[in-house]
């Protein structure tokens, strides 16, 4: 099992752990009269990238996903 600096080239830029990462990322969701449902859309793709908003939920640091980057996966 791969961990998250292995497959993607990230951790966290204050702490150091790969394992704490949280990613703000656009999804489609299903409006529903109770709400939203996000197993119902059709397009169920989401999506992510280098300006997108990154927190350390282990350490509390924030910044982007770009911030985060150590080098290329392996």
């Amino acid at each position: 099992m791969n961990t998250v600096s292995e497959e993607w080239g990230m951790a966290c830029p204050a702490c150091g752990r790969d394992d704490s990462l949280d990613i703000a990322f656009e999804a489609w969701t299903r409006l529903t009269a109770d709400g939203t449902d996000d197993s119902l859309p059709a397009d169920s793709t989401h999506e992510w990238g280098e300006a997108s908003a990154c927190i350390c939920s282990y350490c509390n640091w924030s910044g982007t996903v770009a911030d985060t980057e150590i080098g290329e996966p392996a």
